[in-house]
């Protein structure tokens, strides 16, 4: 027993001693691009875990719908303070990372165990099909990257869902019975809810347990299929009711695109493209690949441009069409292509996310080497030969990730090598800038987005250099009529928003040169109002609220400045714009209209939150403010 024991777990813990090393000098890379977004509002938490602490750090958080919970209290392993080191995060990921290897290998090694044909080479196809997932160099960007722990952690839940069902079939095999379906249907529930709290994407599991079961228990082991009542429960109804949910959730996302520089069908044709690349570099590894600096990912705008997408679009449908033609003779190659295909069902989809992330793949690869360690392990009875064809991939794959951990050991190295590689980025110009600004080399930062700017013709690379210009007073008049004009005839996407609300605050703050006065602002903000954005909500929105820290911090136009921020509120009906009015007001004196914010602020929060939770603690916001102007007033 115990001999047993051990010629299952060496392996596994090779293997784990072996990724452990490999990722081990990458834990010294510092925080980047979203990471400091999330974890700095463990600044909240103040080394003290009180209720009152812990529910202000989680109202906090603006990660997504659900609020991601696991994932944002998962952050209090490593800190409960800010600012904090990177490299306790870092740690712990790679530690998720190695727990989601060794579950991943044995659920693999159960499998496979089950089939009668391939129970002899179980422990070699569950060592070789994880060792090339856990050390394939295009997922050192999901480990390496604190804020993906969020696409880390619903791997973690799909793996123990997964693998509980597996256990849960096989006994039901022997002795059918109602406990161990309730148990079933709650583990379903249980790993569906924890993985959502992670992330979002998480309820997919519905799909992936429903394509485990089907394709590998039925389809390869040949399990009996469950009975009619325990299928429609555990199964079809959760798979429908989620089916639902994502329709009723078109409509909303259509309208998200108004801040986008791409529409729906440009999204869904570089999809094709972006899922084709995935699997190119997930299958042929790579030592240096775009990492978190995706943005220059070219978008489709017709089927032929580029022409990639056309090719791309018939090896897609050639898969798919493929898996399902296959789906009987070869169960485990369908698995995997309707597992990865369906695990990519939000991210690549209608919904308007940034089009090419890499840390998209970490779920949907999980299986991707398996059939061809099957078949490898068919051939091995020809020749023995063949087991050494997956060990020499684990060691390639294993040389490609020690050199990619190498870049990602230090963000200034990792930053420079990509602006070499991936010109096409105006996010890594922008942080690269960043990094000389706030070492207090202003000057550098400024080359360096001017000549990014000679290479992208890109608004945000724009509106940074006329913030830097204007922060060193090296503004002239040209160039701000040049900005202006691009200001008016440039699209304004959601990743110009960040830039253009500081150099609005430099503005009303008259932090720039004396040229920079209040009709200044006003010009500039001329060239904003026709700016093709301003065809959509967003747009009316934004330009409003600049309108009104205009008249309100500039020319001290009360009443217009209320009328702007009463525009701006009936746009998106958010009323922290009511409060940030009222505190605007209230800072200038103007009591007469902060108390006509707060009173609107008022009837909205009885509107909306009659039946919503008050996360932000807007009603002890309208209270603080009101004892403000109430104070005030008695003065």
């Amino acid at each position: 027993m115990i001999k047993r024991f051990l010629f299952v777990v060496v392996p596994l813990v090779l293997l784990l001693v072996i990724a452990h090393s490999i990722y081990k000098p990458g834990l010294s890379g510092g925080f980047l691009l979203d990471d400091q977004a999330s974890v700095s509002k463990l600044a909240i938490i103040n080394d003290e875990l009180s209720f009152d602490h812990l529910y202000d750090y989680f109202a906090a958080s603006e990660t997504g719908l659900l609020k991601r919970p696991v994932s944002v209290f998962s952050f209090l392993l490593d800190a409960t303070n800010w600012p904090a080191e990177a490299y306790s995060f870092k740690r712990t990921n790679l530690i998720i990372h190695l727990i989601n290897g060794g579950l991943l290998y044995l659920l693999i090694w159960l499998v496979v165990r089950a089939h009668q044909r391939y129970q002899d080479h179980a422990i070699w196809v569950a060592f070789t099909a994880t060792a090339l997932w856990l050390l394939n160099p295009f997922l050192v960007s999901s480990t390496l990257y604190v804020v993906q722990r969020m696409a880390m952690l619903p791997a973690l839940f799909v793996l123990l869902g997964l693998l509980v069902f597996f256990l849960l079939r096989r006994r039901l095999l022997a002795h059918e019975s109602k406990p161990l379906y309730l148990l079933l249907w709650l583990s379903v529930v249980a790993a569906t809810v924890l993985a959502m709290l992670s992330k979002e994407n998480g309820v997919l599991y519905i799909f992936l347990v429903a394509l485990f079961n089907v394709y590998i228990l039925q389809g390869w082991l040949g399990f009996q299929p469950m009975s009619r009542t325990a299928n429609w429960w555990i199964i079809r109804v959760p798979v429908i009711l989620l089916v639902l949910a994502i329709v009723l959730q078109v409509p909303g996302a259509i309208d998200k695109y108004d801040y986008r520089e791409f529409d729906l069908t440009e999204r869904l044709l570089t999809q094709f493209r972006a899922l084709t690349v995935y699997l190119y570099h997930l299958l042929i590894p790579d030592y240096f690949t775009e990492g978190v600096y995706t943005d220059g990912f070219k978008t489709s705008t017709r089927p032929w441009q580029p022409l990639s997408t056309m090719f791309s679009m018939l090896f897609v449908i050639g898969l798919l069409l493929g898996g399902w033609l296959l789906r009987k003779p070869y169960p485990w190659l369908a698995f995997v292509v309707f597992f990865f295909f369906a695990a990519h069902i939000l991210e690549s989809s209608i919904f308007p996310l940034e089009m090419y992330f890499e840390h998209r793949n970490y779920v949907p690869a999980l299986f991707m080497f398996v059939p061809v360690c099957l078949l490898l392990s068919h051939l091995v009875r020809q020749t023995r030969l063949y087991f050494l064809v997956p060990l020499v991939l684990v060691a390639l794959f294993a040389m490609q990730t020690q050199m990619r951990v190498h870049f990602w050991s230090n963000n200034t190295f990792l930053n420079q090598q990509t602006l070499s590689k991936f010109p096409e980025s105006v996010r890594v110009h922008t942080l690269y800038a960043m990094q000389y600004d706030q070492s207090g080399l202003p000057g550098d930062a400024l080359k360096i987005i001017e000549d990014a700017s000679l290479i992208h013709d890109d608004l945000e690379l724009k509106i940074n250099a006329i913030m830097l210009r204007c922060n060193m007073k090296i503004m002239d008049e040209q160039r701000l009529d040049e900005f202006n004009q691009a200001l008016q005839n440039q699209r304004f996407t959601k990743d110009d928003m960040l830039p253009f609300d500081g150099l609005i605050r430099v503005m009303v703050n008259g932090d720039c040169d004396d040229q920079w006065g209040g009709d200044r602002m006003l010009e500039t903000l001329e060239y904003f109002a026709r700016n093709p954005v301003m065809s959509t909500q967003f747009g009316v929105g934004l330009n409003e609220y600049y309108r009104a820290k205009y008249h309100i911090h500039k020319t001290a136009e009360f009443d217009q400045a209320v009328e702007h921020y009463m525009a701006t509120f009936a746009t998106d009906q958010d009323i922290n714009v009511l409060l940030e009015a009222g505190r605007d007001f209230y800072s200038k004196s103007a009591i007469k209209q902060a108390r006509l914010m707060l009173e609107r602020a008022e009837n909205a929060y009885h509107k909306q939150f009659r039946y919503r939770m008050d996360w932000h603690k807007i009603k002890a916001q309208i209270l603080q403010l009101n004892q403000k102007i109430e104070s005030f007033r008695s003065e």
